[in-house]
């Protein structure tokens, strides 16, 4: 099975790529040396197929402030790979072999003496492809074909080519049934991956919050705002942000700033050439209070009526909480719930030490840092 993938490109205006000036200067170099070259002097990333680049090699190249479409299309002379610039991402990809009228194409007929095997090759001239949308990377199931027949014929015979037909648009995946040129008796199935693009807004998602917790006092910056990411048109269009991580308000520090490595839904491919971005949190308006809580602030619920809970901690010692300044000042014991769950330990008889979870109903910024325990009783009725 042969998977050509589609990603959705929107089309903007190539700023960046008019005004950035390079200077090149390789000596039989390969084309990774070179695009790690530009990468180094650039904001420039490659999408491509990395296994076919690297049999890309002997570039020699000199260049001096020149735009980055002259020094890519010098570079890539002669090597059967073009290019294309998306804002600051620059894919490679195959350059379409030449036309069915121009290919020369032999009978190969007589009696069988010898075997050649042969690649297949994939050619995508009558594809239409909507607007928005482009084929990227290969992947074949079947990767030669044997032909038998006279040497003489044999070797007249140069390439093998799977010529993929589809009648209308491409913008979803589709299976093809797809015929090989010069084996007639055989074929390959084809599937066209179709691929959508978007930029996403990136969120900060928080554990260990309190209940009904409001997650705006927390205001930090992000090292990337927004993430190009290419998938499904069905997952796509299901995601409106994107969640690089989670961070545990029970570890918060004030002063701390996260790196987060990048997490994407399954099936979600990440086409910016980054791994992580950083939060930097603005704790200006933001101070810690620590209290002593009394045994009367617990709460239990989710209790099986079977059973009888009895608190033996009398009072839980160095709480944090941290919120607003203002809310903290006025904030006393009496008006924090130390909430224990019934469903979130196993429920059995003997004194237990049970995680609870700290809040206060009447402010929801607020939120404890630190994890705390309480010591039970626990007895059937």
């Amino acid at each position: 099975m042969l998977f050509l993938c589609a990603a959705f490109l929107q089309v903007s205006a190539n700023t960046y790529s008019q005004e950035a000036k390079l200077d090149l200067k390789v000596n039989n170099a390969s084309l990774e040396q070179v695009m790690n070259n530009i990468r180094r002097q650039s904001e420039f990333s490659f999408f491509c197929d990395d296994a076919a680049v690297k049999n890309i090699s002997n570039i020699t190249l000199d260049v001096r402030n020149a735009r980055i479409e002259e020094g890519l299309a010098t570079c890539l002379k002669g090597t059967g790979f073009s290019f294309r610039i998306l804002d600051k991402t620059i894919i490679l990809f195959r350059e379409q072999p030449q036309t069915v009228e121009q290919q020369k194409f032999y009978k190969v007929q007589g009696k069988v003496v010898d075997e050649k095997t042969l690649p297949i090759q994939v050619t995508t001239n009558y594809l239409k492809i909507a607007d928005g949308y482009i084929l990227y990377g290969t992947d074949i199931s079947k990767e030669t074909v044997t032909l038998s027949g006279p040497s003489t014929e044999l070797s007249k015979v140069e390439t093998c080519t799977a010529e993929v037909t589809y009648s209308g648009e491409l913008t979803s995946p589709v299976t093809l049934d797809t015929g090989l040129r010069f084996y007639t008796r055989s074929g390959v199935e084809v599937t066209l991956q179709v691929y959508k693009l978007a930029t996403l807004p990136v969120e900060v998602s928080f554990i260990n919050a309190p209940r009904d917790f409001d997650p705006s006092v927390l205001v930090y910056s992000l090292s990337k705002k927004t993430l190009n990411v290419a998938g499904p048109e069905s997952q796509i269009d299901r995601l409106s942000t994107l969640s690089v991580g989670t961070i545990d308000l029970s570890t918060f520090a004030l002063d701390k700033v996260y790196e987060m490595p990048i997490e994407l839904p399954s099936g979600i491919r990440l086409l910016d050439n980054i791994s992580s971005i950083t939060v930097s949190f603005d704790s200006s308006r933001l101070e810690t209070k620590t209290m002593n809580l009394p045994s009367s602030c617990v709460q239990v619920v989710n209790l099986p009526s079977t059973y009888q809970l009895t608190v033996e901690t009398e009072r839980l010692m160095n709480v944090t909480l941290c919120g607003p300044k203002a809310a903290l000042e006025t904030l006393t014991p009496e008006q924090v719930v130390v909430e224990i769950d019934a469903e979130a330990f196993s429920v059995a008889t003997g004194q237990q030490n049970i995680a609870c979870r700290l809040y206060v109903p009447a402010n929801d910024k607020i939120f404890a840092l630190g994890s705390y325990v309480v010591q039970c009783k626990i007895e059937s009725n």
